[in-house]
């Protein structure tokens, strides 16, 4: 049987007939399936050999801003840090892995993947009259997507993201939707009747309120999706501090963001634990001031002054190094 992904995503009709309380997904409830589609996809041919995948937005519409939601959910160097790419990038990172380029292709060059902004009757007769967006990603590339423009045009990006992440993960990571009716049960490799959205937040390619970007699942489908021996996919130790694209990133797990205001001071460079912690905390009005704690230093701070003590430590000094060190 051909290969042919033309699946759904966020399809009002079907969110409207989930019966609450009752979605059951897969077998049983909540377990995930990678695909079972050969790894020689076109797409994911040419990502594995150049880490790069470019793409094409064709608005048939009228919608101006098309081009820009695509570039924003997708690109590695997207001011998103949501978008696919920078997370894509983020989870290769964390394993000391390589990384990919997601980019607009430029002009004269020859897209991996078409992003088509089309009217309802159009997409209805490529995708079906239930479905909000779809994509063949089986195909040689370019690889067309279709999203019903009317629809979509009267979302907020939040939305809009999604989908378009949705279908670019059907042919970039090679997978196969993760509602109930998508990809084939276990047990038997049948489909179910129907596609109910389950609304899970632990993969984009769900539906009915499912997660936003890609999860942890979604990236090891990804990573499935190519051969072991795929060049970005090899492993090498991680050297510290490194640019992430926002912020430098300390081993002791510390982020510096030289952009970002710091609350405490006022003034742009922040600190923040991977973790969530801020790099100060108030402690209590003291005579002389105010007394705060920095975590990453370990140490308690007179605000608007010079003086510091470490946890330990019996005297207030000066210690200049306090903002040297990691």
């Amino acid at each position: 049987m051909r290969f042919r992904v033309a699946i759904a995503l966020l399809v009002v009709l079907i969110v409207l007939l989930i019966l609450q309380g009752n979605v059951s997904a897969f077998e049983p409830p909540n377990v995930r399936h990678h695909p079972g589609f050969p790894q020689n996809m076109p797409m994911t041919v040419k990502v594995g050999q150049t880490a790069t995948m470019t793409w094409e937005a064709v608005d048939n519409y009228g919608w101006s801003g098309w081009r820009d939601v695509v570039r924003r959910s997708l690109n590695t160097d997207s001011d998103d840090p949501q978008s696919a790419g920078r997370v894509l990038n983020d989870f290769l990172r964390s394993e000391g892995r390589g990384q990919i380029t997601i980019r607009e292709a430029r002009a004269g060059e020859t897209p991996d993947l078409k992003h088509f902004a089309v009217n309802t009757a159009f997409l209805e007769a490529k995708c079906g009259t239930w479905a909000t967006a779809c994509i063949y990603g089986g195909v040689p590339l370019p690889v067309p997507a279709y999203y019903k423009a009317a629809s979509m045009i009267t979302w907020g990006y939040a939305s809009q993201a999604p989908v378009v992440i949705h279908e670019t993960c059907h042919t970039l990571c090679r997978a196969c939707d993760q509602y109930v009716g998508g990809c084939p049960k276990a047990s038997d490799g049948t489909w179910a009747p129907a596609v109910i959205c389950t609304g899970n937040k632990d993969s984009v390619m769900d539906c009915g309120g499912a997660a936003k970007t890609i999860q942890q699942f979604d990236y090891d489908t990804f990573r499935l999706a190519y051969p072991a021996n795929t060049p970005f996919l090899q492993q090498t130790p991680i050297t510290y501090p490194f640019w992430d694209g926002d912020e430098w990133v300390f081993e002791s797990g510390w982020k510096y963001s030289p952009s970002t205001p710091s609350p405490y001071y006022g003034t742009p460079g922040n600190w923040v634990h991977t973790n969530g912690t801020q790099e100060f905390a108030f402690v209590m009005v003291v005579e002389g001031g105010e007394q705060w704690f920095n975590y990453r230093e370990n140490a308690y701070h007179m605000k608007g002054s010079t003086f510091w003590r470490h946890v330990g430590g019996s005297e207030w000094d000066c210690l200049s190094f306090c903002f040297g060190s990691q």
